[in-house]
């Protein structure tokens, strides 16, 4: 079916026109490189996390114990 008026669709809403598609894959691009950015930090602060704590282990500290004393 064709609309009746040009913009329009046949059950009267408007029909989005080319600049909002524009802005919509804009948009979601955008969002995209923010969530790829969010996961590239947080797989840095995963690799620092597992560095800090293999120091930890690595020098012995433990709760209840400081540097340099022996473990149960």
């Amino acid at each position: 079916m064709t609309p009746d008026k040009p913009g329009k669709r046949n059950d009267g809403a408007a029909d989005p026109d080319a600049s909002d598609l524009d802005g919509l894959i804009a948009e979601r691009d955008r969002v995209r490189a923010e969530l790829e950015r969010i996961r590239r930090e947080k797989r840095e602060a995963e690799i620092e996390l597992a560095i800090l704590k293999g120091a930890v282990e690595l020098a012995g500290i433990r709760a209840g114990r400081g540097p340099g004393q022996p473990g149960q």
